[in-house]
């Protein structure tokens, strides 16, 4: 007997016209079942398709496995046996890619592989060989499903359990056709759970959003309102409607609130303004934002920033702290270095000396050079560390100090210009402002190759600024972005303003025959003083 024969395959024109109805009909069937599904019904859905098309070519096992990518697995997301076949899908769930690599990888590459049997696997497909055949399986074809972009998301196949089965080219068409359904399916199911999941999203952000919400005409009015459970502000809705936001803030900010009006007024544009007011004795801030819906209509979000301005304080704090324990270990390691190594340094030094008076060896006088080397590197690194000169005459004299070494150790000339000298800084923004000097010194003389470097210094009512000027080849733009994200190696111009903007300082950079990079500092304001006692 035939195998077409033994498989029910027509033979004759007339049956073989009569199946290519029938397959055309299972595939047009398989197609209409998913338009417009629902979620709920897909997965009993395609386990009916499964087992269609497995009746249909007489196979004893249909299935879809599908990646996961991130996770690196796969697994058998549905199945279909014929009668006496047992299920193999409850263990077949997260199985590593990379176990099954010959067909993972054949099936990047090529649509269909194509396995009569599976004891011919070549040896790289081992850990495929091994699996199927303790599954029983004699032949198996698996067609490769792949997304919208071309990418590979998983496959459908037949398996032969009962007997060997060479595959015929329709088996490979079918297969084709359906999984090409079945990727429009999963696509489409895809985005609907992402639109639903976003729905989801959008209602429970506008549930949890923290900010109270009006709507005013350009009179002030209150047209409409909404308020938070957990506002400290006790508003009634219908209180609120109908009358007027000036009502609702201190006389003081009626200025700021119109203005931001004004400028919400403009095509594109959106109002900001801050106000305080005090509830049960408290001081509490908020912001708002006000946009333009239509001519003559606001929507104001207004955001409790108590608990923020409270943050700031706590932040300060923290940033004061951190200071002030780095540079504890800097000045523990300063004078271990001076007490112990240096004097151990000194000490081998006239020894030394000691052993080669009358001895004209070139070894031990090399040595005193590299010893001396070593003794004023240890030096000029227990000054870095550390420097007295900070502590004992304060910051300007300590720059000073610093451009001096820079002037007699580089190419360039190094200039220290003090506009107007600061008033004594507590020991946190002194050392702070030490330390991004001498990180900026270093990068220009690094990157900028210049001939001239100025460092200023200058202490006005708001605050106290140092910058650093050259004469060098500029900045390139990728070094210029990285002042906000972070970069690889050294302190940065990112992590200097990580470490000011805490204490409310900013940093400023200009390229323009060479760079000039600008940072300042607030004052030590009232209440800073008790972070200060906090650090001291």
């Amino acid at each position: 007997m035939s195998y077409s024969k033994k498989l029910g395959l027509p033979t004759s024109l007339a049956e073989n016209l009569a199946r290519r109805a029938a397959f055309e009909e299972l595939v047009g069937k398989a197609s209409r079942r998913f338009v417009g599904i629902r979620a709920d019904q897909f997965d009993p859905k395609l386990v009916q398709t499964l087992g269609e098309i497995g009746d249909f070519v007489g196979v004893d096992r249909s299935y879809v496995f599908l990646y996961d990518r991130e996770a690196g697995t796969m697994s058998n997301t549905h199945e279909w046996c014929s009668a006496d076949i047992e299920a193999q899908q409850s263990i077949l769930q997260n199985l590593p890619i990379d176990v099954f690599g010959f067909a993972a990888e054949f099936l990047e590459h090529n649509p269909i592989l194509d396995i009569p049997l599976v004891a011919d696997l070549p040896p790289e497909a081992t850990a495929e060989k091994e699996i199927l055949e303790e599954q029983d399986i004699l032949s198996v074809i698996l067609v490769a499903l792949r997304g919208r972009e071309g990418k590979t998301i998983g496959f459908i196949g037949f398996d032969a359990v009962r007997e060997v089965r060479p595959w015929q080219e329709e088996d490979a068409h079918l297969l084709e056709l359906v999984g090409g359904i079945l990727v429009a399916a999963i696509e489409h199911r895809r985005v609907m759970t992402r639109l639903t999941e976003s729905e989801a999203r959008n209602r429970a952000t506008l549930e949890a959003v923290p900010d109270l919400v009006f709507i005013l005409n350009d009179k002030g009015s209150i047209l409409d309102f909404r308020a938070p459970v957990s506002s400290r502000l006790a508003l009634s809705s219908d209180k609120v409607r109908g009358s007027s936001v000036w009502s609702i803030i201190g006389k003081e900010y009626h200025g700021p609130l119109a203005l931001a009006m004004i400028e919400a007024g403009q095509q594109g544009k959106s109002g900001e303004f801050e106000y305080m007011i005090k509830i049960n004795g408290q001081d509490c801030y908020f912001e708002g934002r006000l946009t333009m819906q239509k001519d003559g209509e606001f929507l104001a979000l207004i955001r409790d920033i108590t608990e923020r301005r409270e943050s700031e304080v706590a932040l300060k704090r923290l940033a004061l702290e951190v200071s002030s324990a780095e540079e504890c270990q800097r000045r523990e390691l300063a004078l271990q270095l001076h007490d112990g190594i240096g004097q151990e340094l000194t000490g081998l030094l006239f020894r030394l000396q000691s052993l080669g008076q009358g001895d004209d060896s070139p070894g031990i006088e090399e040595a005193v050079k590299i010893l001396q080397r070593t003794m004023r590197r240890t030096q000029d690194l227990t000054f870095d560390l550390s420097p007295p000169i900070l502590y004992e005459l304060g910051l300007d004299k300590a720059l000073q100090a610093l451009m001096a070494r820079f002037d007699s150790q580089e190419k360039a000339n190094f200039i220290f210009i003090v506009e107007k000298a600061p008033r004594k800084l507590d020991d946190s923004r002194g050392i702070l402002l030490y330390r991004i000097a001498r990180e900026l010194l270093l990068n220009t003389i690094k990157h900028a190759d210049p001939s001239l470097v100025e460092l200023h210094l200058d202490q006005d009512h708001d605050g106290i600024s140092l910058w650093v000027t050259d004469d060098g080849k500029g900045m390139d733009p990728a070094t210029r972005k990285s002042i906000g994200q972070q970069t690889r190696g050294g302190f940065g111009l990112f992590s200097i303003k990580q470490r000011i903007e805490p204490l409310g300082g900013t940093l400023h950079l200009e390229v323009r025959n060479g760079t000039t990079v600008r940072v300042t500092l607030p004052l030590c304001m009232k209440d800073d003083q008790s972070l200060l006692e906090a650090t001291s």
